[in-house]
């Protein structure tokens, strides 16, 4: 049964990692509608979550000395987790903000078209 968890973990892991790596070349090749912050960002959650399912196969393979050894150790993990979290709030933060510049952006030029639009419509009118 460890063996499934530990190949389902690992494949996760390199989900992760090329997921990752495809966010990356996105960025580079300027397609990507995230900052760089926000790669950043993205980059050193996965790092974190990357320590953890270390420190997750290694943990459950340890003998501990103590409970309090072990309670010391999973709680690590546990803020581990939880900084990861604060990462994927922080990021999503960031990714609404960024989509709310795209969309006043857009409804600026929206209307920018629109009055180009009605003042050429009036100097045909004017022609005429």
């Amino acid at each position: 049964m460890a063996g499934w968890f530990a190949t389902i973990l690992g494949l996760l892991a390199l989900v992760l990692l090329l997921r990752l790596l495809f966010e990356w070349r996105r960025y580079a090749s300027g397609g990507a509608i995230i900052s760089g912050r926000q790669l950043v960002l993205r980059i050193a959650s996965a790092a974190v979550l990357m320590v953890v399912l270390v420190l997750v196969m290694v943990g459950a393979r340890l003998r501990f000395t103590s409970p309090e050894v072990a309670f010391a150790y999973w709680a690590g993990c546990l803020a581990l987790v939880v900084l990861a979290m604060l990462m994927a709030l922080l990021d999503l933060v960031l990714l609404r903000r960024t989509r709310g510049r795209w969309r006043a952006e857009s409804y600026r030029r929206l209307s920018t078209y629109i009055r180009r639009l009605e003042k050429t419509r009036d100097e045909q009118v004017d022609r005429r």
